[in-house]
């Protein structure tokens, strides 16, 4: 099944670890929040650039077994039930989750937050009970 929503193609971006699956969903006009960074991103290509980066050290540690990422689609209680992305990230065995929300206008991302306030491990996964 292929991805439909933007939500399920930034999902699949980050599972399959691949910039080129989201480019064509971002739009020009963009902003990257997370709450682990203190400067925004403030273009598609400073994104694009960032992300790539970013998924060339994940791959990096996945080659030495260091690292694995998973993208699960969900919503959360807190935020009147928002869809959002649980993103969980193992590195040396210790686990972190964040959440990834996004805003659109037409059918293009406008806004990436990452975030782990609320936290994640109290949304409801996709298919799942809550975690």
């Amino acid at each position: 099944m292929y991805p439909t929503s933007n939500l399920e193609i930034l999902a699949n971006a980050w599972n399959c670890l691949s910039v080129q699956i989201l480019e064509s969903q971002i739009s020009e006009y963009f902003l990257y929040n997370s709450q682990f960074v203190p400067k925004k991103i403030q273009s598609k290509s400073a994104f694009i650039e960032h992300l790539e980066r970013k998924f060339n050290a994940i791959r990096l540690l996945k080659d030495f077994g260091r690292m694995s990422v998973m993208a699960e689609l969900g919503y959360h209680p807190s935020l009147n039930n928002r869809a959002c992305i649980i993103l969980t990230q193992i590195i040396d065995e210790k686990s972190e989750k964040v959440m990834l929300l996004i805003e659109e206008v037409g059918n293009l991302i406008t806004t990436i937050t990452v975030c782990h306030t609320p936290s994640p491990e109290t949304a409801i996964l996709k298919d799942r009970k809550s975690k």
